[in-house]
Order: C-alpha cells, then sequence, then structure tokens
C-alpha cells in the first residue's frame, strides 16, 4: 500500500467509485490481495468537512499491518462506514493507515460479499459467460479472472480421474490419530502446480486396511505434490510402505462457498389463501385425532401443506406403530421368549418393602397395567423383588430387580463383527454422523 505504482496499461479496471454515506465520491481500489478496508488521511479529512464520519474508534495496539516486502504499518483509528459500491449496500470497519496514496482499499472482505450479491442478478453471469457474443480485451479477462476467480474452459470436455497418489517412502502412522501425509502424483500429469484438484479415497483393491483418507479440495503443489489427510483408526502403530495406492485426483473447476441459512423465509398470503391454508390443516387434525394421535402437533412442521398431508398419510398407513398413552408400548404376539438357567432350581426372593404413603400409588399403577396388559397376576415358581423409581415429574416407574436370575442364566453367543471390517466397509462413503 505505501509508496505503491499504478500500472497505466489498464489501471481504471482496479477502481471504483464509491459512496460513503451518501455524501462523499472516492475512487475505491480492488484489492484482493488485501484483506481488509483501508482509508487514507487525505479521505479521512474530506469526510470529516463533509460530515460523513461516525464516530472513530481506537484499533488494538497490536495491531499492524503487513503489506508487499513485509513491511508492518500501524493504523491511526477505524470507523464503521456505509458504502455503496456497484448499487450495493455495505457496512465495513475502515482502517485510517497514515502515508497510504489511495483514497479507499477495497479488501477481499469487501470483495466477497460483493461477488456473493452480484451472483444473484443475470448481468454479472452475462458478463462471466460472455453470452452477448463480445470479446474481452486480455486486460478485461484478466481482471474477470481475478475478481470471480473464473477461467473459461478452453478445451472440448472435462477431464474426470488425472492421477492416483502414491507415497515415495514408508510412512508409520500413530495409533488413533490423523496425519498430514504428503503422496505424489505421476509425472504425466497436464495439471500446472497451483490448480485446484479434489484428493478423494482410492477405489484400488489394494487400500490398506485400519485406515481412512478424507475427501478435501486443495491445490496442487509443485512436481505433483498433494496433501492428504489420513487417520489410523487401529490400537497399533500402522506403517504404510513406498508406492502405496492412497488417493484418487480429479480436476475441479470451481469452487462456491455454500450458504447457510439461518431461519426461514417468511410469505405473505393471501386472505382467501390463508383460510384455505387453516382449513386444510383442521381437517389433519381432525384425522390425526380419529387415530387417536392427538398428541402429534402437525402446526408444529415448518412445511407446505403438501408435505403435511404426505406425513399424515403414512401416518394413517402406520398407524398401529404409535404409541396412544403412556402404557401404550404394544405387544409381542405369537412369540415365546425362554431364559435358560444353569440349574432347575426355582427362588423366589422376598419383595422389598414399600412405605406406607406409597401405598395407593403402587397400587393404582400396577391397576393401570393389568388392566392394558402389561402384567398380569403369576403363580410362578420364580419371583424376583419389585422397585420403586420415581421420576422428576412426580410419577412412578417400576422396575424389577433381576440380578439374581441374570448370574444364573446361561450368557447367549453372538460374536461381534470385527471393527477393520466395518471400517472397510464405510470406507468409500461420504457422509459421516
Amino acid at each position: 500500500m505505501l509508496g505503491s505504482q499504478e500500472v497505466e496499461a489498464f489501471s481504471d479496471l482496479f477502481f471504483t467509485s464509491v459512496s460513503v454515506h451518501g455524501k462523499v465520491q472516492l475512487k475505491g481500489m480492488l484489492d484482493t490481495g488485501s484483506m481488509a478496508c483501508t482509508l487514507s488521511e487525505h479521505a479521512e479529512q474530506r469526510l470529516l468537512e463533509a460530515g460523513a464520519l461516525p464516530q472513530h474508534y481506537q484499533p488494538p495496539t497490536e495491531l499492524v499491518l503487513v503489506g508487499c516486502g513485509g513491511k508492518k504499518t500501524s493504523t491511526k483509528c477505524f470507523y464503521d462506514l456505509e458504502m455503496q459500491i456497484y448499487g450495493i449496500d455495505v457496512k465495513v470497519p475502515t482502517l485510517v493507515v497514515p502515508g497510504q496514496r489511495d483514497d479507499l482499499i477495497l479488501g477481499s472482505n469487501v470483495i466477497k460479499h460483493l461477488l456473493h450479491e452480484m451472483k444473484g442478478t443475470d448481468e454479472y453471469w452475462k458478463l462471466v459467460n460472455n453470452m452477448d457474443g463480445q470479446t474481452h480485451s486480455p486486460e478485461g479477462e484478466q481482471f474477470l479472472q481475478m475478481m470471480t476467480s473464473v477461467t473459461r474452459w478452453k478445451g472440448q470436455q472435462v477431464d474426470g480421474k488425472i492421477g492416483t497418489v502414491k507415497l515415495t517412502q514408508a510412512v508409520t502412522l500413530s495409533p488413533k490419530t490423523e496425519h498430514l501425509v504428503w503422496g505424489k502424483l505421476p509425472k504425466n500429469v497436464a495439471l500446472s502446480p497451483g490448480s485446484t484438484v479434489i484428493v478423494e479415497p482410492t477405489r484400488s483393491k489394494v487400500m490398506p486396511r485400519n485406515i481412512l483418507v478424507g475427501r478435501v479440495i486443495t491445490p496442487m503443489w509443485g512436481d505433483g505434490w498433494v496433501p492428504l489427510k489420513v487417520v489410523n483408526c487401529s490400537d497399533k502403530h500402522l506403517t504404510l510402505r513406498r508406492n502405496m495406492k492412497l488417493a484418487d485426483v480429479s480436476t475441479c473447476l470451481a469452487v462456491e462457498d455454500a450458504t447457510i441459512f439461518q431461519g426461514l423465509h417468511e410469505v405473505r398470503k393471501t386472505p382467501m389463501e390463508q383460510k384455505q391454508d387453516d382449513n386444510g390443516c383442521q381437517n389433519l387434525k381432525q384425522r390425526l385425532s380419529d387415530l387417536g394421535l392427538v398428541d402429534i402437533v402437525i402446526d408444529g412442521c415448518q412445511v407446505t401443506d403438501q408435505w403435511k398431508e404426505k406425513l399424515v398419510n403414512n401416518i394413517t398407513k402406520y398407524e398401529e406403530i404409535f404409541s396412544r398413552h403412556n402404557l401404550d408400548c404394544g405387544e409381542a404376539r405369537d412369540y415365546v421368549q425362554r431364559i435358560h438357567l444353569v440349574d432347575d432350581r426355582p427362588f423366589r426372593l422376598p419383595y422389598r418393602r414399600v412405605p406406607p404413603a406409597h401405598y395407593l400409588k403402587l397400587r393404582k399403577v400396577l391397576t393401570d397395567m393389568e388392566e392394558v396388559g402389561l402384567i398380569r397376576k403369576s403363580v410362578s415358581e420364580y419371583a424376583s423383588p419389585l422397585v420403586m423409581v420415581w421420576k422428576k415429574d412426580g410419577s412412578l416407574r417400576l422396575c424389577t430387580d433381576f440380578r439374581w436370575m441374570n448370574a444364573r442364566t446361561v450368557k447367549d453367543a453372538h460374536p461381534l463383527p470385527h471393527k477393520a471390517n466395518c471400517l472397510v466397509a464405510v470406507n468409500f462413503s461420504a457422509p459421516w454422523t
């Protein structure tokens, strides 16, 4: 920024008119190499004279700007400036830098926001795609490439996989640890260093077990070097031999930041449409009420009426799997559960003492469970004591102490799957939870 010289060939491409607080027009320089917006002292004086500057703030003492060549510059103060750039209103904290030559420098924080807003207009895509048939000058092409990070594809078709990354030397991975491993592509790869590529786990059958290779987007380094994210999931040290294939590399033409919307967009409806929606919602509520599922709140579904109706149709189709009340636990029919014991000697453990104040509550719970068929009177030769557990809401949960029976039960043998087989089965999966 300090002592910089303007490029006379096409310097006007990198400057635009900026309206500050709707009072002063400044000449702003678009600088993708800067991560902040800065203001010169001369421009600050103009804004002060026009009464267009809000209250200034003192920056932290440790705030230092590093320019080209590593030259460090301290800041004077900063303002929250309201600007209009290319018809887009933004409010940006702007640093005042003593000795700055240009009035205003717009950094990548503002440029990125401007590009995001412009991508919602047809004019932007006409300019980038050159849909009007006009040819831009080499300077204009360079400007578009710098601002939009887009280079027009000049080939006939886009290649898919461009190569497989191999290790140039043996690497030892620590157990249960994520590692940064460098691999190398073949020499005949038709991509220059700095090209953006997609790195994915290789589908080769020689892929080693017990490791996971992350899917990443990264620039390709010089001589075909590519960084890999490798995780050793085993409990032991694992050595990857030389020339082992770990990842496949594909071309990446464009990378776009995904926008995450917080909340929902408000849609205004006419009174007639609102009345129709209310009637439709009442009909869905009535259908759920007829099924005895009044606890399902259909109004809480933030979806369209069409999807609400599909939801109610599925609930109606599988209504038998929904519980109607607290004691509706379902019933396993036509099935007998057999418990094999180490010996056939019956046992009957004495019941635990129940406080007199809990008699009525216990009797009511037992009666309700017997009426719905959850329990029944028994004359079995085996008996285990009852345990009363009180919930936070004051209700009672009945449990049974089966420790004596569990100690005499023959354990079933169900071998668990080997963890290495489980890891191999999900090695090429995209979503992870």
